[in-house]
């Protein structure tokens, strides 16, 4: 399970709603590493992106 969905990140409900709840459960469950939401929330925590633009919505 994906950390961030694990904290309630709100960042996430661009991936986890209604809309693509069976690639949400995929990415979200078992893949979250795959994410490119988790990827750039990864990279933020590590000081590798800047908190600025970083997490426009991406098209899924």
């Amino acid at each position: 399970m994906c950390p961030y969905i694990e904290k309630g990140d709100r960042r996430c409900l661009q991936i986890l709603n209604l809309r693509n709840i069976e690639r949400a459960v995929s990415l979200c469950g078992s893949h979250y590493k795959e994410c490119p939401i988790y990827m750039r929330l990864k990279m933020l925590e590590q000081g590798l992106l800047r908190e600025e633009g970083a997490l426009q919505p991406l098209r899924i």
